[in-house]
């Protein structure tokens, strides 16, 4: 009977460690899943700000090309503005002296 009591106690005392041992694991996998989230919420929020300097970058670009060709735009139409000035009456004295 004593004997049976001590393999029983035994027993149970290992299970208790196991459970204790598997508790363990358990919140060891449950922190490094958390890390895990963490890590990648970051890694996202990383991409995330690099698309937006990315787009940033972009749209800075597109509108200095904007700028260039409204500039050179311009320049064409002051070009030809000058060039059909109509003549004035000065301009007419000076051609027929």
């Amino acid at each position: 009977w004593v004997e049976t009591l001590k393999k029983k106690t035994g027993e149970e005392e290992r299970n208790k460690e196991l459970r204790e041992m598997a508790a363990t694991v358990m919140k060891m996998a449950e922190s490094a899943e958390e890390g895990q989230r963490q890590k990648e919420k970051r890694a996202s929020g990383w991409r995330e700000e690099r698309r937006k300097e990315q787009a940033e970058r972009e749209r800075r670009k597109t509108m200095e090309e904007e700028d260039t060709t409204v500039q050179r735009g311009m320049r064409t139409l002051d070009e030809d503005m000058e060039e059909q000035q109509p003549v004035t009456s000065s301009s007419m004295e000076d051609k027929m002296e």
